[in-house]
């Protein structure tokens, strides 16, 4: 898929203008930006499937992007929403400059290693669901 898909990131039921990346893993990333120039919502279809499986958005209006929101089900529908600092992601004191999203566009999340890089199995279990109603579903911007 590419830019043909209709994405309507505000919720006002119009699709929207986006910009258009294919990420290194083949996952397609789709850009949309505020009235201010800003990012405000990163769309991720991670299959080329045309559905959104990710999106990252900026939940507050204050310029960044501060939630992942995630499509467990495969319907294209957003059906989690998980804080960045939930997910360990903090932007350094010293940084001069932003990430965009954590592991996504080059920039990674200062979590570890990522134990699926390495042949020898993870030391810990995966994270339980705190709610306990969804699956736990693997962060996209970690590579």
């Amino acid at each position: 898929m590419s830019d043909d898909v209709n994405i309507d990131f505000d919720g006002d039921g119009d699709w929207d203008d986006y910009e258009t990346e294919t990420l290194e893993d083949g996952t397609t990333a789709y850009t949309h930006y505020d009235d201010e120039g800003n990012i405000d919502s990163i769309a991720l279809d991670e299959d080329g499937d045309g559905y959104i499986d990710a999106l990252a958005v900026d939940s507050d209006g204050d310029g960044e992007l501060d939630a992942l929101q995630e499509d467990v089900d495969g319907d294209g529908l957003m059906d989690t929403e998980t804080s960045f600092e939930d997910l360990g992601y903090e932007p350094g004191e010293d940084s001069t400059e932003e990430p965009v999203a954590p592991g996504l566009l080059g920039t990674e999340l200062p979590m570890g290693d990522d134990p699926a890089a390495t042949d020898e199995p993870a030391d810990t279990p995966p994270a339980e669901d705190p709610v306990g109603d969804n699956p736990v579903v693997p962060n996209p911007f970690v590579n």
